[in-house]
């Protein structure tokens, strides 16, 4: 599970960190990242005073997803991917910005919300 440990160090950097949702600009953060192995979890503050779970196992099925398709997504694409193959269904809306904090994925706002996988340099 080594790959679930390196996502999990990576995110409890990001701690506090503000980010907004990228359609209605909502803020929200992590506020935790979970430390126990076998609930790979992370627990996110949301604009509602609420807190929200995003499983680790379904940031990676996202991203896979999202270099497998090799073309720009809408987030029509990512929510339709993650009603039919994640784990908790109204995610998508965090797991954006969430995974646009890799340095192989670009999010971009205008003129239309797309993600896509850019292969990085030392990966060609």
């Amino acid at each position: 599970m080594e790959i679930f440990s390196m996502i999990r160090g990576h995110f409890a950097l990001l701690i506090n960190t503000p980010m907004t949702t990228p359609a209605q600009g909502k803020e929200f953060c992590i506020d935790s990242v979970s430390t126990k192995e076998g609930d790979w979890q992370i627990v996110l503050n949301i604009s509602t005073r609420k807190q929200a779970k995003v499983y680790i196992s379904d940031i990676l099925r996202v991203y896979t997803f999202i270099v497998s398709c090799n073309r720009p997504l809408t987030q029509a694409d990512i929510d339709a991917f993650v009603k039919s193959s994640c784990l908790s269904k109204a995610i998508t809306s965090y797991v954006i910005p969430l995974i646009a904090t890799f340095s192989d994925i670009e999010v971009v706002k205008e003129p239309k919300l797309t993600i896509r996988f850019i292969p990085l340099r030392e990966t060609l």
